[in-house]
């Protein structure tokens, strides 16, 4: 693969936005290893990082691991510097948090955002907005939605029709994820994660 083409992909990398935009955050607030644990719990440098997992994927800001005691697989974010990982997820039965490198997308996203209520909460829950964005491009379409409503999801997928996932998470508070529906030619413009009544 030559280099233009790895270029070409990553300009067209449709979480680039929602990535771009959380690594600000993590940035701009990013601290000692104190003051991460106080926020979120065990962190990890490095070498501590190395020895408990393995690292199966990388899309700054985040990182899909593998832990070598159980083989468990999750997720983490990290911060630059001082160069620190924090906010194991573990990835669970229903399928969230696969490492996106390795699925096949049912659709085009688009460019991806998030609304600020969207991100408020999700940072609330501990988790992360590339969980929901992966299981809505999977086709996984959240136990929220009703089945009239996944039934228009997958003949969506013909049709080129919005496409509506629904989610709950874990401190219960419900999300969408909404994919614009299809132009002429087939592309869909965007993806967003936000709050019900944000609609």
């Amino acid at each position: 693969m030559n280099h233009q083409h790895e270029r070409a992909i990553l300009i067209n990398d449709s979480t680039e936005t929602i990535r771009r935009q959380r690594l600000l955050e993590i940035n701009a607030e990013s601290g000692s290893r104190k003051a991460l644990e106080a926020r979120h719990g065990k962190v990890w440098d490095t070498k501590t990082l190395s020895e408990e997992f393995l690292v199966l994927g990388f899309m700054a800001p985040f990182i899909s691991v593998e832990r070598k005691c159980d083989g468990q697989k999750g997720s983490m974010e990290f911060q630059h510097s001082p160069r620190l990982y924090f906010k194991f997820i573990l990835h669970d039965d229903k399928g969230a948090n696969h490492n996106m490198m390795t699925n096949t997308r049912k659709f085009s996203l688009g460019s991806v955002v998030a609304t600020p209520g969207a991100l408020t909460e999700l940072e609330k829950s501990g988790q992360t907005p590339l969980e929901f964005i992966e299981r809505h491009s999977l086709g996984d379409w959240g136990d929220e939605l009703c089945e009239e409503d996944r039934r228009l999801n997958d003949e969506a997928l013909v049709d080129g029709s919005r496409l509506l996932s629904a989610y709950k998470l874990k401190t219960d508070v419900k999300i969408w994820v909404i994919t614009e529906a299809a132009d002429e030619n087939g592309n869909r413009a965007a993806t967003t994660i936000l709050l019900p009544d944000e609609y």
